[in-house]
Order: C-alpha cells, then sequence, then structure tokens
C-alpha cells in the first residue's frame, strides 16, 4: 500500500516537471509571439522618419552610410517648383514628349539608429543631407536661360503618400560624387545655354548628371 502512494506520488511529481504538450496552449503562445512580433516591427516603423518612409521602399540592400539617388518624376496635371515659368503650350508640349511634367534627381545618405550593444535592433531609418537636382527656367520666354539647382530636399507628412508614387531608384553613388555636380554647371551652361522643350530641358539635365553619380 505504502509502495502504491509513493509511486503515485512520484509519477505525479514526474508529470509536473514534464508536462505533456498541449496543442491548444502552444498555439496561444505562438498566436501571442506572433503579435509580439508585429508589435515590435510596428515600434520599429514607428522611429523612420517620413523621408525613408518615401524613399527607402524603392531601393534594396541599403547599406548605414551609404549614398544613393533616386528620381522624382511629377506626373501629368500636377503642379511643381519652377512651372510658373512655363507657359501652357509649351507645358503640355513636354508633357507630351516626356509623359510627366517634371523630374528632378534626389540624393541622400542612409542612416541607421541601432539600440545599445553589439548587436543592438535598428530603432529608426533615414536619409540624410537630401538635395534636389534639376533644371528650371530663368524667364517664361521660351528659349529662357537655364536654371540649374542643387538644393535641399524635404518632404512632409501631408506629401508623404502622393511622392511615394513618384519616385524611383536611381544607383548608388559617393558624397564626393554629389559634391561635385555643381562643379559641371558652367561647363553645361556654355554648352546648353537656353532652354528647350525638344533638347535642353529638364530631363536633358537628368541624363547629364546621372552619369557623373
Amino acid at each position: 500500500m505504502q509502495f502504491s502512494y509513493l509511486l503515485s506520488a512520484f509519477l505525479a511529481t514526474l508529470a509536473v516537471a514534464s508536462p505533456i504538450a498541449n496543442p491548444e496552449v502552444e498555439a496561444d503562445i505562438a498566436a501571442r509571439d506572433e503579435t509580439y512580433e508585429a508589435a515590435a516591427l510596428e515600434a520599429r516603423a514607428g522611429g523612420d522618419t517620413v523621408p525613408f518612409e518615401v524613399l527607402g521602399p524603392k531601393a534594396s540592400g541599403l547599406k548605414d552610410g551609404n549614398w544613393y539617388v533616386f528620381a522624382q518624376k511629377t506626373p501629368n496635371g500636377k503642379r511643381f517648383d519652377g512651372d510658373n515659368f512655363e507657359p501652357k503650350d509649351e507645358l503640355e508640349k513636354l508633357q507630351k514628349t516626356l509623359k510627366f511634367a517634371h523630374i528632378k534627381l534626389i540624393t541622400g545618405q542612409y542612416k541607421e539608429t541601432k539600440g545599445k550593444g553589439k548587436k543592438g535592433k535598428v530603432e529608426k531609418r533615414d536619409f540624410l543631407d537630401l538635395k534636389f537636382h534639376d533644371l528650371s527656367k530663368e524667364t517664361k520666354a521660351m528659349d529662357a536661360p537655364i536654371k540649374l539647382r542643387h538644393t535641399k530636399w524635404s518632404v512632409s507628412k501631408d506629401d508623404k503618400e502622393e511622392w511615394k508614387e513618384q519616385i524611383s531608384f536611381v544607383k548608388e553613388t559617393t558624397k564626393a560624387k554629389i559634391d561635385a555636380l555643381s562643379g559641371f554647371d558652367a561647363g553645361y551652361k556654355k554648352d546648353h545655354p537656353k532652354y528647350s522643350v525638344d533638347n535642353n530641358n529638364c530631363n536633358s539635365y537628368a541624363e547629364f548628371i546621372k552619369k557623373k553619380l
């Protein structure tokens, strides 16, 4: 009798120490883990900046500290900085030829902010020192002198969703090549002093500097 009691007690202790897997419990744990992972991803995404949310998804294999080039094409019918110097008939001809209203190239450095420790997870993704590079007109004249710009680029939350559709990835580059762009302006203006819908427009300049980057 005493032996049977001791055996029962031993088996009960063994069952507690090594419980048999319960499919329902395991499913519940898995569901909670999945919810936790989703929340963690959402929290990390919440740390991303608006520039990253617009530019980042367009490129793959981004490396922390490297520099990249993107193109922003304003679709036909949308306003852009500099369109006040484009007469309606001229703008319509340009849009018919290019299939878009305007193009500018965007350059910037990809930057990650990580948590503490050697294996800290990425908590924030951003693009720094963002600039746009484009060609526009100085006046409304058909053959007006051109204006080349290398200016700070920014995007607001209000424009985020619309601009996502305008962005495409171009290539990886270096800071030295970006800094050197303005050095080509004098030569470009000498060879292409006047604006032309046919052969010296925003796309002409974009193609020119793509080769320099």
